[in-house]
């Protein structure tokens, strides 16, 4: 994320969530890029039923190019690796950063609603 502070408020998935909104959630089954249980903030860039496809390394949420998948030689991926297509469930929501390299949903799909844990506002 483009910014270094955020407040947090600690509140189970709303049903008004919008692209956009920042979202935290537990990390699991993340490592080693991050441990177990660490909180991470993201974009919500993917609602259900939008498509997302991942071709040529790139990401894109509805035919909107989203970013390349920058992280391929950290994680010793060959190119190609994460490509794919699938739509979002009713359950599910895709989380999204602006920075590149940022290892997101890009790379581990769509997340399930009842893993937010609350959402955020950057604040600087």
């Amino acid at each position: 994320m483009p910014w270094t502070a955020f407040l947090y408020s600690k509140k189970p998935f709303r049903d008004d969530l919008h692209y956009g909104d920042l979202v935290v959630f537990r990390s699991q089954g993340l490592e080693p890029i991050f441990k177990d249980g660490s909180l991470l903030t993201k974009f919500a860039a993917g609602l259900p039923g939008d498509k997302v496809e991942i071709r040529n390394d790139r990401a894109y949420v509805n035919g909107v190019y989203w970013d390349r998948l920058w992280g391929l030689t950290y994680l010793h991926e060959p190119p190609g690796s994460y490509d794919r297509s699938f739509v979002i469930k009713d359950d599910e929501i895709l989380t999204l950063s602006v920075n590149a390299g940022s290892y997101d949903g890009r790379y581990w799909g769509p997340l399930k609603k009842d893993r937010i844990v609350g959402y955020a506002k950057a604040i600087f």
